[in-house]
């Protein structure tokens, strides 16, 4: 009996530095051939089919589609491992570079991609992009570049939801490629979106359902900041009188939503998915809900998580339902113009390639994150480490950070239409 012994990738986050611009498992199957590369106990770096599998935990077909997207992408090699065994001698794959000039060239590829989901996401909307501007963002985002400004008009004031923007700033990400970037402070996605069409933006922060709403073929969702939105409705048992777990409790009761908001609109429409909209009173409240709240205004209020954790932490019973969960609504996204891409569309490829990077110091490094984004909110360290853990499981999707697809936004476009037609 022979015996074979496999080095195996440690259950860390080791790969996350691949993640934001891989689906998951070509990131941990990457890593593992990384670890393999820099290890001084492995011979060879090449690693069999076999190998990966039991150093990764992957099935073998998973494995086999994984090493693919990896060959070709460049990002690994294969060649033929020698072996002690008759026959055949076996395939055997090692990763293509070091750890720092493969996670550039992840970080690379995957900018280019999101572009091109972007247009297609644009297109769908109305949108008429200039012939070759992709080439073009190509072209320009390659060669030496003078420093270009880029500024970007947030949903609300800086805080751990917006944590790869504020690594990217703050940890030299955007000044690597040659952009500078400054991220102002909007009351809301609708206020964001005002500034990027009075162009005193060049990007913005918009919620999904306002971009779905302001759609009118001069808007481009660059990238989903987050995978599904945060949005939660969410009460106290004191206040509920009981535990609150399905929607059904909403009946006969007041919901508080901010006016014409993002977070209002979502609550509707899950008020109106659910089917119990008619039965449901809303209170609109400017931006006071957990007062409404505690003043017995409303049984129940819109929000994000953390709400809910402000809440617990100051001891009360709270739960909460997510808008997501329900009803698969996109996150934010970073919108740019057809204008801005016609004039621009290096500076924006680069914006993008630095903010993918600042997506995967933000999962890599959260506590020094943390502490960056609360030098601009002013709020507490632990409350906007909170923000950034809370939203790692809607950062990055199957297919890297910022995925979006046209499928997801034509469900949610064609879901407002009906909320909206009653």
């Amino acid at each position: 009996m022979h015996w074979r012994a496999y080095p195996v990738l440690p259950d860390d986050a080791r790969y996350e530095e691949f993640r934001a611009g891989l689906d998951g498992d070509a990131a941990r199957v990457l890593a593992y051939l990384v670890e393999r590369r820099e290890s001084d106990e492995v011979d060879p770096d090449e690693a069999t089919r076999l190998a990966v599998r039991v150093g990764t935990g992957l099935g073998r077909g998973t494995t086999v589609e994984a090493l693919s997207t990896l060959e070709s992408g460049g990002l690994a090699t294969s060649t033929t491992v020698a072996s002690d065994t008759r026959g055949r001698p076996p395939k055997g794959w090692r990763a293509a570079g070091d750890r720092d000039s493969l996670a550039a060239r992840v970080r690379d590829g995957h900018g280019r991609r999101l572009l091109e989901r972007a247009e297609a996401v644009a297109t769908h909307f109305g949108a008429t992009l200039p012939p070759g501007w992709l080439d073009d963002a190509e072209t320009a985002a390659s060669g030496d570049a003078d420093p270009a400004t880029v500024r970007v008009a947030l949903n609300w004031v800086p805080n751990g939801l917006h944590a790869p923007l504020i690594a990217a700033a703050d940890f030299g990400c955007y000044e690597a490629h040659d952009v500078a970037v400054t991220l102002d402070a909007a009351r809301g996605s609708g206020a964001a979106m005002a500034e990027l069409r009075a162009g005193r933006a060049d990007v913005a922060v918009v919620g999904a359902a306002s971009v779905c709403r302001g759609a009118d073929g001069s808007l481009v969702p660059l990238a989903l900041l987050h995978q599904r939105s945060m949005a939660v409705l969410y009460t106290t048992t004191e206040r509920l009188g009981e535990p609150f777990t399905s929607v059904e409790q909403l009946r006969g009761r007041r919901l508080a939503v901010p006016p014409d908001s993002e977070v209002g609109r979502l609550a509707r429409l899950f008020l109106a998915q659910s089917r119990v909209a008619d039965d449901v009173e809303t209170v609109e409240v400017s931006g006071e809900e957990q007062a409404a709240l505690g003043a017995g205004d409303a049984a129940v209020a819109t929000g994000m998580p953390i709400d809910v954790h402000e809440l617990a932490t100051a001891g009360h019973d709270v739960a909460s339902l997510s808008v997501a969960d329900h009803f698969p609504v996109p996150g934010p996204a970073l919108v740019t113009t057809t204008e801005r891409l016609r004039d621009a569309p290096g500076t924006i490829r680069r914006f993008l390639t630095g903010t993918v990077e600042g997506a995967t110091l933000a999962q890599q490094r959260p506590e020094r994150t943390a502490r960056r984004v609360a030098d601009r909110s002013g709020d507490d360290v632990a409350n906007e480490r909170w923000r950034i853990e809370h939203a790692r499981e809607r950062a990055t999707g199957e297919r890297g950070w910022g995925w979006q697809t046209v499928d997801e936004w034509e469900r949610l476009a064609v879901a407002l239409r009906l909320e909206a037609d009653g």
